[in-house]
């Protein structure tokens, strides 16, 4: 069983689902223990033949299964068809009978010594059969027939980050096909060990982590079933002295496009970065992947940069293809300097800052979700609004945002304020009303810039507005308004507004108060008396009803 790197709350999701027709409180009950009923499970692991596969202490085999040489595939009563009643039952189909009875009549008749016989490719494809590994990777086998891989029905399951589109090579666990040949020696049993090797950051699936005892087999033979090459760089690259400084001019004219070096990339690069390689690949392999990548990896993205072996830069090196791949080895060695293309993006400047008017930019924040939008205010005050909790979901004071990973980089990492402290906002609206939830109608601008953001619950129509108010303070103007109005009979007593919550909220005086962040929210207009302090499962909410009249028009503000 792999460890597949589950999130407890993901663990907790698959148990329920699995055990949603079950009593969980009965099955969890602890059963009385006693000579007797270890007595009676050792009985049925024996009479059940459970020893047969799985290991339990000293226990022994009442009676071990028949050498699969001895079977017959042709009985009318097996584990095949029809099985009796202590034959255990496999629900295979016919297809899948048809497959076992020609394996069955392939063995030879000394099977008993089989296992000494088998080859590298045998023991990796019967390995790689028992872990599971064809039920996500595709590899071919010696006559070039491809096993395993993500069948049509569960390829929907497999995503990127974002909806990157990168094709199935971007979303799908990659071939194994000649990986043998591909690793040194110790980087490849970290690809299977727990905090090894990191994984593509841009797909969503991931690779399960297994014990050394259990893939150790696999490690050993792999190299052998895919007929490594471990000859060093000397040998396989042609040798031209100090070749870095060409192959950081070859990487700047093709590889930067697509991939990152020492963490470093052009806008919307999504490549592994290719610092370091040299510790992880095999030199044999490079060169033959950077020769023709179709040819060591069908259908890949990566294109050939000597098409019919020929170099688009005979004035470097000759021409000589592999002394251009070797120089490109040897940069990416080091990466030192950076390619010049990343250097001279690096000195351009995606910083949005405020002048005249508001900037808004929908984007992804940590603060605020992955519909986010956050407006950068005139006098060095910028805030954002989370448009699917529906909320103001943080602010802060000095320089506003970096736009170069909304724009440009397609894995689109979350915009970070440009600020040391940011003030964070509660989690839920600031509205509620009961047996109704909150919708978001999107916002508008005013001729000077500033938005006003508009959602709905039940009767309540709100329009939200913030803008900088005195000593920077951030001013909050809240309309709220019964779209019936106020002619018809009103039923919005259930309707209250959430001033603020926080996990720790005092007084400063009875119309504000301050949470644990230094936050002082208070009210200058539009309700009257002074809220409740309530409890809640998070802290303290500061809450007020709205039952009164059919229109509230509140002004309140925030000071850090």
């Amino acid at each position: 069983m792999p460890n597949l790197r589950l999130q407890p709350s993901e663990a907790a999701d698959i148990v329920s689902y699995l055990m949603r027709d079950r009593d969980v409180e009965s099955d969890l009950l602890p059963q009385p223990a006693s000579s007797e009923r270890v007595e009676l499970g050792r009985r049925y692991f024996l009479e059940l033949q459970c020893a047969n596969c799985h290991e339990r202490g000293t226990a022994e085999q009442s009676s071990p299964a028949k050498p699969l040489a001895e079977v017959n595939a042709l009985a009318e009563q097996s584990c095949l068809q029809n099985p009796t009643a202590e034959m255990p039952h496999y629900s295979l189909d016919e297809a899948q009978r048809a497959s076992l009875r020609a394996s069955l009549a392939a063995l030879p008749s000394n099977h008993e010594s089989i296992d000494a016989d088998n080859t590298a490719i045998e023991i990796v494809q019967h390995r790689m059969l028992q872990l599971n590994c064809y039920g996500c990777h595709e590899r071919a086998d010696e006559r070039g027939q491809v096993l395993g891989g993500v069948g049509r029905f569960r390829k929907s399951h497999f995503q990127t980050l974002h909806g990157l589109d990168l094709g199935d090579e971007g979303r799908l666990p990659p071939p194994l096909t000649r990986v043998g040949r591909k690793f040194l020696p110790a980087a490849l049993p970290a690809i299977f060990a727990d905090g090894g090797l990191p994984r593509r950051a841009y797909m969503t699936i991931r690779m399960p982590s297994y014990p050394k005892e259990v893939i150790a087999d696999l490690l050993e033979q792999l190299p052998k079933a895919d007929q490594l090459d471990d000859s060093g760089e000397t040998s396989v690259f042609p040798t031209r002295g100090d070749s870095a400084p060409t192959g950081r001019e070859l990487v700047n004219s093709g590889c930067v496009e697509c991939h990152s070096f020492r963490g470093e990339s052009l806008p919307g690069a999504v490549g592994v970065d290719l610092h370091g390689m040299h510790r992880l690949i095999q030199p044999r392999w490079f060169l033959e992947f950077v020769r023709n990548p179709g040819a060591v990896k069908p259908r890949t993205r990566m294109p050939t940069f000597f098409p019919e072996g020929r170099s688009h830069r005979p004035d470097l090196l000759d021409g000589d293809v592999d002394a251009q791949v070797g120089a490109i080895w040897q940069y990416l060695k080091s990466s030192d300097p950076l390619p010049e293309k990343i250097v001279a993006a690096n000195s351009q400047n995606f910083e949005l800052t405020p002048v005249d008017r508001p900037v808004l930019l929908r984007t992804f924040m940590r603060q605020a979700g992955n519909q986010a939008i956050a407006i950068g205010l005139p006098g060095g005050l910028s805030f954002a609004w989370d448009a699917e909790r529906v909320r103001l979901a943080a602010a802060w004071k000095g320089r506003f945002l970096d736009a170069r990973s909304t724009w440009f980089e397609r894995l689109a990492p979350p915009a970070e304020p440009l600020a040391e402290k940011v003030i964070g906002f509660p989690v839920e609206p600031c509205f509620e009303l009961a047996d109704q939830s909150i919708h978001f109608l999107g916002y508008r601008l005013d001729r000077a810039g500033y938005p006003s953001f508009l959602y709905q619950l039940g009767v309540w129509n709100v329009d939200d507005r913030l803008e900088v108010g005195p000593s920077t303070s951030l001013r909050r103007t809240l309309v709220v308004r019964d779209s019936r109005g106020e002619n018809d009979g009103r039923a919005g007593a259930d309707l209250r507004w959430i001033a603020h919550s926080g996990k720790e909220l005092q007084r400063a005086s009875a119309n504000s108060v301050v949470d644990e962040q230094g936050l002082v929210v208070t009210i200058l207009e539009g309700i009257e008396g002074d809220g409740e302090l309530n409890n809640a499962k998070s802290g303290q909410r500061w809450v007020f009803p709205l039952k009164d009249k059919h229109e509230y028009r509140i002004t309140l503000e925030y000071q850090w």
